[in-house]
C-alpha cells in the first residue's frame, strides 16, 4: 500500500507591495492539493525581501481570512545593510479540503499571542511542558525519555 504525505504548497501571489503610507503587504496562499480539510495546521514558508525593505521581524503579523493569527517569523539571511533578506514563517491555517486560503503577510505590526503558548517548568526532579493539549514530563533523576505523556488531559504514557 503506499502512503501519500499530505502537504501544503505555499505560493507567493505578489512581492513586496508598498503602498503610499509605506505598508508593506505580501499575499500568500496555501493549498490542499491531498484533499483533506485542515484544522489549525502548520504552514511554514519562506520569505524574500528586497534590500532595505524590512529591518525587524518582529513588525510582521500575519492574517487568514481579514483576521490576525498569531506566527512567529525568524531572520535566516540578511543584505549587507543588516535588513533581512529571507525571513522564516510559521503559522497555523485552516484550509477545507481541496480548498485555498489566502494569508496576508504586512509590516503594520499587530501579532496576537497564541491561544495557548507554550509553557515550559524546571524543577530539580524534571522538565514539564506544556502546549495546551500536549504535556508532558521528562524525568532528571530517571533514565527515560518521558516520566509522562499526556494528550487532551488522557495518560498514554506515565512513569510506571
Amino acid at each position: 500500500m503506499r502512503m501519500e504525505c499530505a502537504r501544503y504548497a505555499v505560493i507567493g501571489l505578489a512581492a513586496l507591495l508598498a503602498g503610499s503610507s509605506g505598508a508593506m503587504e505580501v499575499k500568500l496562499q496555501v493549498t490542499d492539493p491531498a484533499q483533506a480539510t485542515r484544522a489549525g495546521s502548520p504552514v511554514t514558508t519562506g520569505i524574500p525581501f528586497s534590500k532595505g525593505a524590512l529591518t525587524d521581524v518582529s513588525k510582521l503579523s500575519v492574517k487568514a481570512g481579514g483576521k490576525a493569527v498569531p506566527a512567529q517569523f525568524i531572520k535566516t539571511v540578511a543584505w549587507d545593510d543588516g535588513s533581512v533578506r529571507w525571513a522564516l514563517m510559521d503559522t497555523q491555517v485552516d484550509v477545507a479540503a481541496g480548498g485555498k486560503a489566502e494569508l496576508v503577510l504586512s509590516d503594520a505590526g499587530g501579532n496576537p499571542a497564541p491561544a495557548a503558548p507554550v509553557k515550559v517548568e524546571d524543577t530539580p526532579e524534571a522538565v514539564k511542558v506544556s502546549t495546551g493539549p500536549l504535556q508532558f514530563s521528562v524525568s532528571k533523576k530517571k533514565f527515560n525519555l518521558f516520566e509522562s505523556f499526556k494528550v487532551d488531559g488522557k495518560d498514554l504514557l506515565t512513569g510506571a
